[in-house]
């Protein structure tokens, strides 16, 4: 048996009546109800629509380690099965590599711990969603961009990183460091639940505005260290020019690959431009783009 639908019905009845002004309502409710107990339904206008059905189905939980490894850049689908049924998920999802980098938030340190295999209604197949448990409650993992959108970042895994739903919402696109969203993730634990939705989003705000970065590349000052974000590729393009991206971002079959930079080592910045750092390189500059790097 199919399981039954939401609908939602509008009537329409125009009808006349004669009363006193002061008992309008109580005769139009009357008479109302008069109609609706003996008129046939072609007396008024009745109009039914679907309710849309916006809830998420959840198939099926798994173990990182049941999701992670099977990470690829190929569009093929991986088969995973729930009670016997069949489900065919894509695995290269920008989300999966930086879950798969970390599976910890850079902020706050909540550890993601189950994968839920989940469909929405307008979604033609299901996909993972990542979850950590915080008060016997699941926070939803996300794909943070170390570098916002609106400030030039752009949708390469070397520009993304693991946060926690609570900790990206309070980071959202301003320019704070990961001990800022830290310390705006500790003023709103202690708040929430005491007071009002409203009064913990003025709190924070108000602390978020003393601890948005000026600088919004944030360009090494004295004693600090640009390292390398992520691994490394460094190729040279056909026009002879040298490029640094991630070992996971996918390349031209043309591009040659000349090195490797491992995670964490320091990078020699010659100067940069905008959001580009240019890193010496055997006599010679490569380029950089800002998500790649931090200071350390």
């Amino acid at each position: 048996m199919d399981r039954p639908l939401e609908y939602r019905a509008t009537a329409r009845i125009n009808f006349s009546f004669h009363a006193d002004p002061k008992k309008a309502t109580e005769v139009a409710q009357r008479r109302l109800i008069e109609i609706l107990e003996t008129a046939s339904p072609d007396k008024f206008h009745l109009k039914i629509r679907k309710v849309k059905d916006n809830s998420r189905r959840v198939w099926g939980e798994f173990k990182p380690s049941d999701v992670l490894p099977y990470v690829t850049n190929s569009e093929e689908r991986k088969k995973y099965v729930v009670d016997g049924t069949e489900y065919y998920v894509r695995m290269n999802s920008q989300r999966y590599f930086a879950f798969r980098a970390s599976n910890k938030c850079v902020a706050c340190g909540l550890k993601g711990t189950k994968m839920l295999l989940e469909q929405h209604p307008l979604d033609k197949s299901p996909h993972f969603n990542f979850y950590a448990a915080e008060d016997d409650k699941l926070i939803l993992m996300t794909k943070d961009h170390i570098r916002a959108k609106c400030t030039g970042g752009e949708d390469i895994a070397s520009n993304f990183q693991t946060m926690c739903c609570v900790c990206n919402n309070l980071k959202g696109s301003h320019n704070l460091t990961l001990d800022s969203i830290k310390k705006l993730r500790h003023l709103y634990n202690l708040n929430k639940g005491k007071t009002t939705r409203k009064k913990v989003n003025a709190l924070v705000n108000e602390e978020r505005k003393k601890l948005i970065h000026p600088d919004k590349l944030g360009f090494k000052r004295r004693g600090e260290r640009l390292v390398a974000r992520c691994d490394l590729a460094i190729l040279r393009l056909e026009s002879g020019k040298l490029v640094g991206c991630s070992i996971y971002d996918a390349v031209e079959e043309d591009v040659n690959q000349i090195a490797c930079v491992a995670k964490g080592s320091e990078l020699p910045c010659v100067t940069m431009e905008d959001n580009r750092f240019f890193i010496g390189f055997n006599n010679e500059l490569y380029t950089l783009y800002a998500g790649f790097v931090q200071l350390t």
